[in-house]
């Protein structure tokens, strides 16, 4: 089955879209808002303890995951 370049684009549009959109929001648990401690609370208020080490991970791989996402670098493994 062909793909057409159109739909590579939208794929591509759609990717980088949702990849930066992830990599946002966890740019903004380090940096913005409640920051790791907020986002520690959080998690702590929530029952998922330890609530620092929770929102760190979650921060840590909402960017990490989200640039690989927008770059291309994830989406074979999902395949």
């Amino acid at each position: 089955m062909e793909v057409s370049s159109a739909t590579n684009l939208v794929l591509l549009v759609l990717r980088a879209a949702t990849g930066l959109t992830l990599a946002a929001h966890g740019w903004n648990k380090f940096f913005s808002g409640g920051r790791l401690p907020g986002t520690g609370r959080w998690f702590d208020s929530i029952g998922m303890r330890p609530g620092r080490l929770n929102a760190w991970l979650a921060a840590s791989t909402e960017v990490g995951a989200g640039v690989l996402l927008a770059a291309g670098l994830v989406t074979p493994v999902s395949a």
